[in-house]
């Protein structure tokens, strides 16, 4: 049996040096809990992709990737072969501007060429403010949700996607008793995350 492949992609824009944001710290909890479950998983970090926005050469309707972006077709053809894959992303921010120009050519191929599932067509721009409309359709777009900020996190619960909430505040775990009774499972503590396989774990229960 083939070993199952993982693919996080850290898309935090931090410029501090590498390894020492949130972001980096939970692809790397990532990586070494998915290890323990024989799982092979790998990181890529946004900030080292030299991506650019699409142009509109046209390349792509003829070659079935991008014409211009050898970073992205790189990073593509890791996502293609990833049987998991985790976008990790400050919660604090908008949408990176790497991550933008990243799913704009995703968007563009599986347009020209379809998604191998209808889930995995995301309707982003290259804008990285998107409108909150534009931003509740990407969620309800997910199999699963992993977030902290209240408002996505609703945006989710009320998409019926799965949602695991990292609460930093009383409101998510409020929340949670009123939809489900109960915050249990559903509400993972940030003081929690000190605990390697905390993350893991209540994922793999959603």
């Amino acid at each position: 049996m083939n070993r199952k492949k993982a693919l996080c992609i850290c898309v935090s824009e931090k410029k501090n040096g590498r390894g020492e944001g949130i972001s980096h710290y939970i692809c790397k909890i990532l990586e070494e809990n998915l290890a323990k479950k024989r799982i092979a998983a790998a990181t890529i970090d946004l900030r080292e992709a030299s991506l650019t926005p699409c142009d509109g050469c046209g390349r792509c309707a003829r070659e079935q990737r991008c014409g211009t972006d050898a970073d992205f077709n790189r990073i593509s053809d890791q996502v293609l072969e990833a049987d998991y894959l985790f976008f990790v992303s400050p919660h604090h921010a908008p949408v990176p501007a790497r991550l933008c120009m990243f799913l704009e050519k995703v968007e563009r191929l599986a347009f020209l060429y379809g998604p191998p599932e209808p889930s995995c067509q995301p309707e982003l721009s290259e804008k990285p403010d998107l409108p909150c409309r534009q931003v509740k359709d990407v969620i309800a777009r997910c199999r699963v949700f992993i977030g902290a900020r209240t408002h996505a996190t609703i945006a989710a619960y009320s998409s019926c996607v799965p949602t695991l909430v990292v609460g930093y505040s009383v409101k998510a775990r409020g929340i949670a008793r009123d939809i489900f009774g109960t915050e249990d499972r559903y509400v993972l503590p940030v003081q929690s995350l000190q605990t390697s396989d905390a993350l893991i774990d209540a994922f793999q229960w959603l």
